[in-house]
């Protein structure tokens, strides 16, 4: 197996500033364990005897979040050798395995899951390999498997953008994330993995358009069936379920569930 290249996620001490900033188990951004997991967990319905994959699965978090149900195995996939290195420490479930693999780069197995899902990980997928990144989630489910996804939603970082453009101010939310958990100048993973792959140190990986995300897991044979976009402010599926919507409103967060596209019958 081709090792994934080298990026801040490789580092240790990004690692541990990572887990420092958020929680071994994200308790310091609720966001996670309050809006997305229920999402999640909603779409799966049962987790009886269901295998499934994390892609982009840092230190674990999501996988250990779920440790209560039957599921019948879960195995973690990150391309970073030090945040998969906290997710194996901090992980005791038997039916818990993980695998180090670069999600942006086509690779094989002969596994296959009725669940993947993938946590604010395709807004940092560089967009020219995001068809990579669909081809491998579909290349892990089953015929009748489906893949859930919780991300920025993209049309945050324009927001923001146009928010500090029309201010005279700068984007300081996106305008590659400098000085966010910083251990080091400029160790931000975005500004990294941008650097990486020759894109612009903006964060432009953000501004894909939402047409982009479903023409790409199309182009993997992967149909998009749920949609939701959660308006900014709203950081709970208690909060969400009763939110009216309102003028003003702009999306914060998307959650999308995709079949193959095979597996539906019109």
């Amino acid at each position: 197996m081709t090792a994934p290249n080298k990026t801040v996620w490789d580092d240790p001490a990004f690692a541990k500033a990572w887990n420092d900033t958020y929680g071994i188990d994200m308790q310091k951004t609720l966001i996670r364990a309050e809006l997305a997991f229920p999402l999640i967990a909603d779409a799966i319905g049962s987790f009886e005897g269901k295998s499934l994959a994390d892609f982009g699965c840092g230190n674990g978090n999501l996988i250990r979040h779920f440790a209560g149900h039957n599921f019948q195995s879960w195995v973690g996939i990150d391309g970073g050798r030090a945040i998969l290195d906290t997710a194996i420490e901090n992980t005791t479930d038997a039916r818990v395995t993980y695998q180090h693999r670069d999600l942006c780069h086509l690779f094989k197995t002969s596994a296959r899951v009725d669940v993947v899902t993938s946590m604010f990980v395709l807004e940092e997928i560089p967009a020219t390999h995001l068809r990579n990144f669909f081809a491998n989630v579909a290349g892990m489910l089953k015929a009748d498997g489906t893949a859930l996804m919780f991300t920025q939603h993209p049309a945050y970082a324009m927001m923001e953008a146009h928010k500090a453009l029309a201010a005279g101010t700068p984007n300081t939310k996106f305008e590659g994330h400098r000085g966010y958990f910083d251990t080091n100048p400029s160790t931000y993973a975005l500004q990294l993995l941008n650097q990486r792959d020759g894109e612009p140190l903006m964060a432009a990986h953000h501004h894909k358009p939402l047409m982009t995300i479903v023409n790409d897991a199309a182009s993997a044979g992967l149909a998009l069936t749920h949609m939701v976009e959660t308006p900014a402010g709203i950081s709970s599926l208690k909060n969400l379920r009763v939110h009216t919507p309102a003028e003003g409103d702009f999306p914060r967060f998307l959650f999308l569930a995709f079949r193959p596209r095979n597996s539906l019958t019109i």
